[in-house]
């Protein structure tokens, strides 16, 4: 009869304490009901939010009570209520859920670039899900104080039990595929993933001349300079020169016929970190593991170039982030905006004078140079100076609001300071009168307002936009003469073999470069354009444009 009343008290201790953390579920849950469409993957997640509750209020309760205990109840149930909130913040602005490759690129990042995306995105939704969790979380705070006393404990004898019931739920978990919705599993999953690929990015600090076997580079006889131009964010179909009804880029317009305009090349991802560490390395979808195996500035510093690595974004985060690692190859390397901490605003006009600095100042007969730009990255607005300001009023938009005028107006003000900084790289090398080039791309693009009711980036949601970026190659006379690449501007190209295509670019051959993964060589094969782990781009994407 005593152990009966003790376990109809038990039961009701849990059943208050679950009760509790269900409570904080509610306003997230509601929100994203009310801004999405009723999907299962909405039950899902909620049975997912349910198990991982009872599973903390479960390890919560095999603590004997005491103070601590006490304080631990405050510690779990704010835990729980911020990733049950941060999911749902993530679910309004994607319209999905949490992803490895999303929290890949929150862990690349930094409080600045945080604080930077929630202004990007905020909204009503927003504010609402902010101010009832608060609220309702501050009600559950309370009712967790006087409920203290006498919080739900498991006895010695039940502890077998305790942990065979939540091996059962973990597996359920784990089977049924719901743990993919739980923020911290993912999160965890994650951060050990990134620590993997960060420790195999170090070799970048230690062999600048990486480890290519017969490596040859053939002489062009004058003095070289090869210029690779990385933009980011910025989508081939907002530049004027690809068609976009809007004249964004008049200045690259009016030398067009020296532009060789590449028109079906899509990245290989939609965030920075696994676009960048892929076309600047050996490593692509076929083989990823070999982006610690080699890059294009080892392979330049090997064939004797001097190599400069510019950039107008920071070394990311408290220690160095993945694409910073792969500059420490380089001879010589600047971060504009490292001078002054937590300038995201800096233009990318300020790249210019030590662009000129390098042209002017080296005494190298071959000079290989990496321009990163912050181009059209969020906020767009920041992107541009005052006298760039042109493009206003209605846009072209499958999704009209304000909302999406305004950033679609400032994202074009960028593109249109993008053309402006990019012919100005271009007419400073042209001047050098040298053996040289001048090649530009984007990491990713990004969606505006065109498939989806959103303006930037997200493998978790991903469109044509995302993926299809401008691949412009300007060749100076003397570079045309002493080569002849092939120009077929109609191939199919995904940007992971980039580092196939410049050694091609610089007439440089070893073991590991392979010229049927270059854009530039009569040799150039076809290869499926395999996005997403297992999607391919042409038949998946591509057609249904």
């Amino acid at each position: 009869m005593i152990n009966e009343h003790t376990n109809i008290s038990s039961l009701k201790k849990f059943t208050r304490l679950f009760f509790v953390f269900f409570c904080a579920m509610i306003p997230s849950f509601i929100a994203m009901l009310i801004y999405s469409d009723l999907k299962w993957s909405l039950g899902r997640n909620l049975i997912e939010s349910v198990i991982f509750s009872v599973l903390i209020i479960w390890v919560f309760s095999l603590l004997k009570n005491s103070r601590f205990k006490s304080i631990m109840g405050y510690v779990f149930f704010s835990f729980f209520t911020f990733c049950i909130y941060v999911e749902a913040v993530y679910f309004l602005i994607y319209q999905t859920y949490f992803s490895p490759s999303s929290i890949f690129v929150f862990l690349d990042s930094n409080p600045s670039e945080a604080s930077e995306f929630l202004a990007f995105y905020f909204s009503r939704p927003l504010v609402i899900l902010t101010l009832s969790t608060s609220v309702v979380f501050g009600l559950c705070l309370r009712q967790l104080s006087l409920m203290s006393k006498q919080f739900f404990t498991i006895d010695k004898s039940s502890v077998f039990y305790s942990f065979l019931l939540m091996g059962t739920l973990l597996s359920f978990l784990r089977f049924s595929k719901y743990i993919d919705y739980n923020f911290p599993y993912l999160f965890v999953r994650s951060f050990v993933l990134y620590q993997m690929e960060s420790k195999e990015l170090d070799v970048y600090k230690k062999n600048k001349n990486g480890s290519f076997k017969n490596l040859h580079k053939k002489s062009l006889g004058a003095k070289e300079i090869s210029v690779l131009v990385l933009g980011e964010s910025t989508t081939k179909s907002h530049l004027g020169i690809y068609g976009y009804q809007r004249p964004t880029t008049p200045l690259l317009s009016s030398q067009k016929n020296d532009l060789a305009l590449f028109q079906d090349v899509i990245s290989p991802n939609t965030y920075s970190v696994a676009c960048v560490t892929k076309l600047l390395t050996l490593g692509n979808y076929e083989t990823p593991k070999k982006t610690s195996q080699g890059s294009v500035i080892q392979l330049a510093n090997a064939a004797q170039y001097e190599t400069f690595w510019l950039s107008n974004q920071r070394p990311l985060g408290p220690y160095e982030s993945l694409i910073t690692k792969l500059s420490f190859s380089a001879d010589h390397s600047k971060f504009i905006t490292t001078a002054i901490a937590g300038h995201s605003k800096t233009l990318d006009a300020d790249l210019l004078s030590d662009l000129d600095a390098v042209l002017n100042e080296s005494e190298s007969d071959k000079i290989f140079i990496f321009l990163h730009l912050i181009g059209t990255h969020h906020n767009y607005e920041d992107r541009y100076p005052p006298s760039f300001n042109i493009f206003k009023g209605t846009a072209n938009s499958n999704f009209e609001s304000a909302s999406a005028n305004e950033k679609i107006n400032h994202y074009d003000n960028a593109v249109l300071y993008n053309d402006f900084i990019l012919n100005a790289v271009i007419e400073r090398v042209k001047s050098e009168d040298a053996n040289s080039f001048v090649l530009y791309l984007s990491d990713h693009g990004e969606e505006l307002y065109n498939d989806l009711d959103m303006a930037g980036h997200n493998e978790d949601t991903p469109t044509n936009s995302m993926y299809e970026i401008p691949f412009i190659l300007w060749q100076s006379n003397k570079f045309k003469d002493r080569r002849n690449i092939n120009l077929d501007l109609n191939k199919r190209y995904m940007t992971d073999d980039l580092f196939h295509s410049l050694a091609d670019l610089m007439a440089i051959d070893s073991d590991e470069v392979n010229y049927q993964r270059s854009i530039f060589n009569d040799n150039f094969k076809n290869r499926p354009r395999i996005i997403l782990d297992s999607i391919d781009y042409d038949q998946s994407f591509k057609n249904k444009r």
